[in-house]
């Protein structure tokens, strides 16, 4: 090779080892024009802990303690400052917090900006297997293959369901890190009830300042679901005419009247209703398979949408709260039908516990690891397959032959307290879902 050949091949090598060295600077300017962009948001400390802040709370609200006084400051001060860009002179008007059911709309407005678990979108084709699988089993002569068939179906859903939730459940580590970008995974599992109280105190504020900034579309909103649904949400299936009160009674007693505890409780109610009616719309309500499910799917449901990124224990005691809540706050609760629903309730927050663990790296924990709506609605669904009845009433045929008198309140609750397992369904009114050997009948 002689030496202009050699100086060709120098010149050739030089100029594409200058050529990737310019895109590889471009890329890495760019990759730094995005992170800057994506941190432009103020450094504040919160608790000790560096933050870039994208909320509307100030770091000395971040300091109050969360009090009607405090929220009601924040809340007309929001409102006063959209008067003031809409006109110079408007004066401040103090005003009360708003209803529950507008607060509850907000909440679920700007909920997407937390880590927190979003309502999942409904799975119309997994509510239909789930509604031909009760008509099977409520058959007479139905064969194995088509509940094993239905089965399969409900299983390939589920794959898909678990599938999108651990997607989002990445989606929301991601945005975990980029608003504690100064720590590693190690100090955010270090500092994660630190973390999880500041999305909270945070989710708060935004709630209210999406109602003070927003309220007509809202109020929109909230009329439209109202006329769709009959009310904006509800807990009491049965006594919507009073709804309100109820819910209101079941907020304040449990101590949970906040934007975290309406969003989860209307989240909940919405979804656990909407599921019952889809699946049991023959059935009788009270103290049926069908009533079991709600409380059982609804209780779960409260567990799952209570807002957390650090722990299993507050919504858990949150499910519990409002589950009892609902509860004592009835003006009128037979014994036996307020055991069955505590049993039921019971299950449900289990269920969301036994199939909800912790997101672990390295042995640090660094958030949870969800079940997803569809699943905890499948679940319960096979919970109230697999139930325990307590035929109250004597009749004629099996099962209601059992015995040849009825049973009183006292007595279906001692049974229910005293024989059904704590992991299985129960009910005492209505007919019996036959589930062959694995029958439950007291």
């Amino acid at each position: 090779m002689n030496t202009k050949e050699t100086l060709r091949i120098f010149f050739y090598v030089l100029s594409f080892s200058i050529l990737i060295s310019c895109e590889k600077e471009i890329e890495n300017n760019e990759i730094n024009e995005i992170e800057a962009l994506e941190n432009t948001n103020p450094v504040i400390t919160f608790k000790g802990i560096p933050v870039n802040h994208r909320f509307s709370a100030t770091p000395e609200d971040l300091t109050k303690e969360l009090t009607k006084v405090s929220l009601k400051e924040f809340y007309n001060k929001q409102k006063y400052e959209l008067s003031k860009k809409n006109n110079s002179s408007a004066t401040f008007i103090e005003t009360d917090l708003p209803e529950n059911n507008l607060l509850a709309e907000a909440a679920l407005n700007v909920s997407s900006e937390f880590p927190f678990n979003s309502a999942e979108e409904n799975n119309v084709y997994l509510d239909e297997l789930l509604k031909e699988k009760i008509e099977l089993l409520n058959a007479p002569n139905t064969d194995n293959e088509s509940i094993q068939r239905i089965n399969l179906l409900i299983e390939k859903e589920l794959e898909k369901a678990q599938s999108n939730t651990e997607q989002d459940q990445v989606a929301k580590l991601d945005m975990i890190k980029n608003d504690f970008s100064d720590l590693s995974e190690e100090e955010i599992s270090e500092h994660l009830e630190t973390i999880n109280e500041y999305y909270l105190l945070n989710f708060e504020y935004e709630a209210l300042k999406e109602l003070a900034t927003n309220e007509e579309n809202i109020k929109s909103s909230v009329s439209k679901k109202q006329q769709e649904n009959g009310i904006s949400f509800k807990i009491d299936y049965d006594d919507v005419s009073g709804a309100y009160d109820h819910e209101q009674c079941v907020l304040s007693s449990s101590g949970y009247n906040t934007a975290a505890g309406v969003y989860a409780l209307a989240q909940a109610s919405l979804a656990a209703v909407a599921a019952t009616e889809a699946y049991f719309y023959y059935a009788n309500a009270e103290s049926t398979y069908r009533d079991a499910f709600r409380h059982i799917f609804w209780s779960g449901l409260l567990a799952y949408h209570y807002p957390s990124v650090s722990s299993k224990v507050s919504p858990m005691n949150f499910a519990r709260a409002i589950g009892n809540a609902n509860e004592s706050c009835r003006d009128v609760n037979p014994v036996d039908a307020e055991q069955m629903d505590y049993h039921n309730n019971q299950v449900g927050r289990d269920l969301w516990d036994d199939n909800t663990s912790y997101k672990k790296i390295f042995g640090a924990t660094i958030g949870l690891n969800e079940v997803s709506v569809s699943n905890l609605k499948v679940l319960s669904f096979n919970k109230v397959v697999r139930g325990c009845f307590v035929p109250k009433f004597y009749g004629s045929n099996w099962p209601f032959n059992k015995r040849d008198y009825n049973l009183s309140e006292e007595a279906v609750l001692f049974k229910i307290k005293l024989y059904v397992p704590f992991d299985r369904a129960t009910y005492f009114l209505g007919s019996y879902i036959w589930n062959g050997t694995d029958s439950c009948i007291y």
